[in-house]
């Protein structure tokens, strides 16, 4: 138990390193702040849907709208994908949905 509580720590540590890098890209793409995007994910990876924080969380993500979200969204599975991290089941679901528009 305490080696698997000192992994899951050792990973909660390394994640915004790595995840760092992806956000900045995100935010550069949809020409937002970076901690927009990062609250934004955080909000995601919770659970939270992109109505809800759109409507409930706005003073979390300094106000981006639904349709900024839903691009950050797509464009954070995308880049998890692309590196090759676990992506949440909600993103997941998205990603899927666009990849069977092709």
């Amino acid at each position: 138990m305490a080696t698997l509580l000192k992994m899951a720590i050792s990973e909660t540590l390394r994640t915004p390193r790595r995840r760092g890098w992806s956000q900045r890209r995100i935010a550069d793409e949809l020409g937002v702040r970076p901690h927009q995007v990062g609250a934004a994910v955080e909000l995601l990876d919770g659970g939270s849907t992109v109505p809800f924080i759109a409507r409930y969380r706005k003073e979390r993500t300094d106000s981006l709208d639904e349709e900024q979200l839903r691009q950050l969204e797509e464009r954070l599975g995308y880049r998890r994908h692309l590196e090759g991290e676990p992506i949440p089941a909600a993103t997941r679901a998205v990603f899927e949905r666009i990849e069977g528009l092709d």
